[in-house]
């Protein structure tokens, strides 16, 4: 089934060189901290506050994907942005996305539980690498023996996890493949989506050609069985 295979743990690899000190990972650990707060606290542009200027832009342009976009463009989409575009169209009232703004799009993302906080599965900080003004930020779990975890802000979805083999941060153990990235700007660590959507295209591919689907047919086939069902006009600008 898509969903068993949407519920593998992406594998991506997305590790830096030793970073550039304590300073940047405090600075890079607040801004993770005001950015899981805006979303328990249901404070879209507190959230929005958090990405850098290309991570809004592209906010921009998968809402006007959303609106514009024929079929043949919808389906040429970058996966990420379509996987969005899809969720939009099938989930969102169509007046609401034609007058959507990014800030409007996070908090819908936040009502529709597409975006919730790490904490709530039990997701931490295990570790943070900085490269100039680059960084990665390792994800993980409290070795209790548990194994299972699902989502987390990102927007990746997990079943059974695999523990990669590195070791303990203050009893945190590293989950292979999760990953967040941020990007300096002005002085400031800001959340990098273009990175993890970038990222999270190749997991997408990668696991649509294992089911031998084309990536626009394997994430609507998922929005179905994550939805419970799926409009006939998905592939079309909105009306």
């Amino acid at each position: 089934m898509v969903r068993a295979v949407m519920l593998s743990m992406l594998c991506v690899c997305a590790f830096f060189a030793a970073g550039c000190g304590n300073e940047d990972e405090a600075d890079i650990k607040a801004q993770y901290n005001l950015a899981e707060d805006a979303i328990t606290q249901q404070n879209a542009l507190a959230y929005l506050n958090q990405y850098s200027q290309e991570s809004i832009a592209q906010v921009e342009e998968t809402i006007r994907a959303a609106r514009e976009c024929t079929a043949a463009q919808t389906k040429n989409l970058p996966p990420s942005m379509l996987m969005h575009v899809i969720q939009l169209r099938n989930r969102c009232d169509a007046k609401r996305l034609k007058t959507m703004t990014p800030e409007d799009f996070t908090a819908w993302r936040m009502e529709e539980g597409l975006l919730t906080p790490d904490s709530d599965h039990e997701i931490l900080v295990h570790s943070v690498q900085v490269r100039k003004n680059y960084a990665v930020m390792q994800m993980g779990i409290r070795d209790t023996g548990r194994t299972r975890v699902r989502g987390g802000r990102r927007n990746w979805v997990a079943g059974a996890i695999n523990v990669a083999a590195a070791v303990s941060e203050g009893g945190i153990i590293p989950i292979e493949g999760m990953t967040g990235n941020f990007v300096k700007q002005d002085g400031w660590w800001k959340i990098d989506n273009v990175t993890n959507w970038n990222e999270t295209n190749t997991w997408i591919a990668q696991n649509a050609q294992e089911n031998q689907l084309p990536v626009a047919d394997f994430l609507a086939a998922y929005e179905k069985e994550e939805y419970g069902k799926l409009k006939s006009n998905i592939w079309s600008p909105v009306k």
